[in-house]
């Protein structure tokens, strides 16, 4: 009834998380308004994943004025 995931690696994250991760690699300092158009998600939705991404080290945020600018690390 699953989905066969056979072959994938389980990373733990969710398909959001896996999303957001795989966009920053390609396009780093982007707020997450830019996440979100990016990947089709809303942003709203992405601020949690994100704070997981980040509490287990693999996003980071820094600060350009007002603007908190997204990286993988």
């Amino acid at each position: 009834m699953g989905v066969d995931r056979e072959g994938e690696e389980d990373t733990g994250m969710s398909h959001l998380q896996d999303s957001i991760l795989d966009f920053l690699k390609s396009n780093p300092g982007k707020t997450k308004m830019e996440i979100a158009d990016g990947i089709g998600a809303n942003a709203k939705t992405l601020h949690h994943a994100i704070v997981g991404l980040r509490r287990f080290g693999l996003v980071r945020a820094k600060y350009a004025g007002h603007k908190v600018l997204w990286e993988a690390v």
